[in-house]
């Protein structure tokens, strides 16, 4: 019952792909709980329990944060192939300084940064558009765009 609260809060529900290896992982991670607590777990059961809520929630939050800061990693790293067929068709004498110009605010982007800038310039996309196309609300395509420009803002300096 605590492991699936505490995987509840994290706002996963047992439909979800990884709920099982999560549920599996929180057992064994009680175990080591139930090691490190400093009290008596028996003599003060609600307190432990609440100690080991705060602690599954907190260990699985750092799990998935490294699952998905590792997914962030390996899946959103350009493909560079790609993103040189789409920019190969710009040939003229701006479109080429466009084009060095694009690829140097690609170098600076990661991840999501780097595909709303393919989107807004060489697609030419709305933020709406973009939030259709990548399943996301408006407001973290503005927020993608605000982070863009942040870095922008630093080639400038």
């Amino acid at each position: 019952m605590i492991i699936h609260s505490a995987l509840k809060k994290l706002g996963m529900r047992p439909s979800d792909d990884a709920y099982d290896d999560y549920v599996q992982d929180c057992w064994l991670w009680f175990s080591e709980i139930f090691q490190k607590y400093a009290g008596n777990p028996w003599s003060e059961p609600k307190s432990f329990l609440a100690y080991a809520h705060v602690a599954l929630y907190r260990r699985s939050l750092n799990e998935r944060m490294r699952l998905q800061k590792h997914d962030n990693v390996t899946d959103d790293a350009p493909d560079w192939e790609q993103v040189g067929e789409e920019l190969a068709l710009l040939t003229t004498e701006t479109d080429i300084v466009d084009r060095s110009l694009l690829d140097g605010w690609l170098a600076r982007c990661v991840g999501t940064e780097r595909q709303y800038l393919i989107d807004a310039v060489v697609h030419q996309m709305t933020p709406t558009e973009i939030a259709e196309k990548h399943g996301v609300s408006r407001q973290t395509v503005y927020q993608w765009r605000r982070k863009v420009r942040e870095k922008l803002k630093q080639l400038r300096v």
